[in-house]
């Protein structure tokens, strides 16, 4: 269990590092790229929040339940801050008339 919490911050963090070039000066190629990569982590972190909410309400005692709360709040944390992410990402692909 704290392997996926470890996981998805280590994901998050290696996708807001991986973003050197501003959002507004990327090309299409580039935008595509960090959308796809954005989109696995969302999808990661969407399956680690179900993962610890499951192993919370399966758990045989509290070290198990408080490591899957964990695990499900790092899932949560890395949604939303990478859906952000994904949100300015999209907003600048079309706005370059990107398809």
């Amino acid at each position: 269990m704290k392997l996926f919490v470890l996981t998805a911050t280590a994901i998050l963090l290696t996708a807001c590092a991986s973003e050197t070039v501003p959002v507004a000066k990327m090309s299409c190629a580039e935008l595509a790229r960090n959308i796809g990569k954005a989109t696995q982590v969302r999808d990661t972190a969407t399956v680690d929040t179900i993962a610890g909410t499951v192993d919370m309400l399966a758990a045989e005692s509290t070290a198990d339940e408080i490591a899957g709360g964990l695990e499900s709040l790092a899932g949560d944390l890395t949604h939303v801050a990478v859906t952000q992410e994904l949100d300015a990402l999209n907003r600048a692909f079309r706005q370059n008339g990107c398809s």
